[in-house]
């Protein structure tokens, strides 16, 4: 079947059918456009794959300006980010202002047990066990978090603490230093904006923190201990005969 213009006028409409297998008037020489789209293109074999290009080309600007566009927001996402990260850190009040090099022992209440450790000659120990091969770097990682202690809000004037899980916490983090000793009360966590409320015994105030104040605190005695080197225990093992 087809149906074309006046013969004057070298374009042709003519609709495909397999049975011949080719275009009357002979208009595209590249059968191969005419096999996949049953339609004989306007003009000769190099006009019709002209046409081809020229899509293909607006694709390609297309997909160009849109990895722009993506590239662009996700530059902006980033700057955002990072805007919003320092603008949080210049917000934070510090609630204790104490150097962890003066810390000289903590302890801490994790899953219902209560772990303590002490220093010394600068050096960190299991308080019930000093032959334990303690993991340092982490230990003083975990002080960093409460000393200097920093707030992201501090709720003034509560009179209610259990709404925090203040009134009986049951997870508590101490510490000493030469001249003072701080406990520091862990209630709820607030999933919505993934921060903890604390606060200090006989203080009707609640500070905001964040997460990892808390679970920088989240380990086991097996979590801190170090394995000895097998080739120290060699070693030891040889001494000792």
């Amino acid at each position: 079947m087809k149906k074309g213009l006046p013969s004057g006028n070298r374009v042709c409409y003519t609709i495909y059918t397999k049975s011949f297998g080719r275009c009357e008037n002979d208009a595209l020489p590249d059968r191969i456009i005419a096999e996949r789209t049953g339609i004989c293109l306007p003009g000769k074999g190099h006009n019709a794959m002209r046409i081809g290009f020229t899509e293909i080309l607006v694709i390609l600007a297309v997909a160009l300006v849109v990895l722009a566009a993506v590239f662009l927001g996700i530059r902006q996402y980033n700057k955002n980010t990072v805007s919003a990260t320092s603008t949080t850190e210049d917000t934070q009040e510090t609630v204790l202002d104490v150097n962890s090099d003066d810390i000289t022992s903590f302890c801490y209440v994790y899953e219902g047990e209560t772990y303590a450790f002490e220093k010394e000659d600068e050096t960190w120990y299991y308080a019930d066990d000093h032959s334990l091969n303690l993991n340092q770097d982490r230990i003083k990682t975990m002080i960093l978090k409460v000393a200097p202690l920093k707030a992201d809000q501090v709720i003034e004037n509560v009179t209610d603490m259990s709404q925090y899980g203040l009134a009986d916490p049951e997870r508590t983090i101490q510490y000493e230093t030469a001249d003072r000793s701080v406990i520091i009360n862990i209630g709820n966590l607030n999933s919505m904006t993934s921060q903890y409320y604390i606060a200090f015994p006989s203080e009707m105030k609640v500070y905001v923190v964040t997460t990892n104040v808390v679970t920088g605190f989240n380990y086991t005695l097996e979590d801190l201990v170090e394995e000895e080197d097998s080739t120290d225990v060699a070693e030891e093992s040889q001494e000792m005969q």
